[in-house]
């Protein structure tokens, strides 16, 4: 529906009142509804959904719902109508990675905080064993990081490789979010699977 990517109310509204299938979606599985939520036009959005537009259903090759798609792209007022409409925030895409998740990787850190206040799961991982607390930790962002702490993470969480958002933050060479992660309880003695601690991440930064 080509209305739904530039954003034609008035065309879009008279081909749903003439019977438009709501949820047909194209070759990749993109619906009317994804396309207006990749394209951030939120009356469009709210418009499907009266309809009947489907707000989580996944596309077929990465199997990302609309919220995904909506948090990586950073459209927050998109993110805040799809919760509203019932999106769930702990629905993952193929690689096992929730909407928080994708804001984060993305640097969409306004989408991201909009997702923690909105009940995002904080201890979900990913394929990769990656939570929202390591990447949070990587993007260097000591607010959401503190904001994720507050909701129960696991400090001392690993990931497939052993590392945690300590050796993360080392790795890094984020030492505010390294001494508050320290605050919240996280161990500098755990190793990864090669038998490196956080101190030793921070050695290897620093030669």
């Amino acid at each position: 529906m080509l209305g739904a990517q530039n954003g034609d109310l008035d065309s879009v509204k008279k081909l749903l009142l003439h019977g438009a299938e709501i949820n047909t979606a194209s070759k990749n599985g993109f619906t009317a509804l994804f396309m207006a939520v990749q394209n951030g036009h939120g009356k469009l959005v709210s418009l499907f959904a009266r309809f009947g537009g489907e707000v989580n259903q996944k596309e077929k090759e990465t199997l990302r719902t609309p919220l995904i798609v909506a948090a990586m792209e950073g459209h927050t007022p998109v993110v805040e109508l799809l919760l509203s409409l019932k999106a769930d925030p702990s629905e993952y895409d193929g690689s096992g990675m929730i909407p928080l998740q994708g804001a984060l990787r993305s640097k969409q850190f306004e989408t991201a905080e909009l997702l923690i206040k909105g009940g995002s799961p904080v201890n979900h991982q990913d394929h990769r064993g990656q939570n929202v607390l390591h990447d949070a930790t990587v993007a260097g962002n000591l607010g959401l990081v503190k904001m994720i702490l507050e909701k129960n993470a696991d400090s001392s969480s690993k990931n497939q490789r052993g590392e945690t958002p300590l050796m993360l933050a080392a790795s890094e060479g984020h030492l505010e979010i390294a001494q508050l992660l320290l605050r919240s309880g996280a161990s500098r003695l755990i190793k990864d699977r090669f038998g490196r601690t956080a101190g030793c991440m921070r050695s290897m930064v620093e030669m």
